[in-house]
């Protein structure tokens, strides 16, 4: 037990202290909320959590979002409470800390953390590329326009079969792609 936090419950909840940028701006919105908008909330990102909900719900998906950064964190550090941790680490209330660490009580039984998929979406298999030219269409006879065909093999969830999406871009799109994806590595590295 780390003296500074208190105990273990609070050292758990640590991964707080290094949220996403919009975690606290999300944390203001949910202090506004009543609170029966907010236990809606906080059961809908635990059944999304949990694969029963696809975001259908028609709540905002940022507030889900923050509740499920909060309670895939609390998964993984293996909590079964969060009220020291929410109070130690976030900007919640001391109503709506005491609704989400009930409901976190209330419904966390049932998750395991290798089940969760944290954004809910499909993990990259395979990608496959050419650089192609069209030659002729219907309405021109002579394009000799450069094209990059991209083939994505996706895989969805745990149990999902592979699925391949493809996607045709210009030499200026595939370019543009290109230089977000140096930014986000150049971003990665920094961290």
């Amino acid at each position: 037990i780390n003296a500074e936090y208190g105990d273990d419950r609070v050292v758990g909840m640590a991964f707080l202290s290094s949220a996403p940028t919009a975690f606290h701006s999300s944390v203001e919105r949910l202090n506004q909320l009543p609170q029966p908008d907010l236990r809606s909330i906080c059961l809908a990102a635990m059944d999304d959590l949990r694969g029963k909900c696809l975001r259908e719900s028609g709540h905002d998906t940022g507030l889900v979002n923050t509740l499920q950064f909060i309670f895939r964190g609390a998964l993984k550090a293996q909590l079964e409470t969060l009220d020291e941790g929410l109070a130690r680490w976030t900007g919640l209330t001391l109503e709506a800390r005491e609704l989400v660490a009930e409901c976190w009580r209330s419904k966390a039984g049932g998750l395991k953390e290798g089940a969760v998929d944290p954004m809910q979406m499909g993990k990259l298999e395979d990608l496959k590329w050419k650089l192609g030219l069209a030659v002729q269409s219907g309405s021109c006879k002579e394009l000799s326009a450069p094209f990059v065909s991209l083939s994505f093999k996706v895989k969805a969830g745990a149990n999902g079969a592979a699925q391949t999406h493809c996607v045709e871009l210009s030499v200026p799109q595939f370019q543009e792609m290109a230089a977000q994806f140096k930014d986000m590595s150049n971003l990665l590295d920094r961290a």
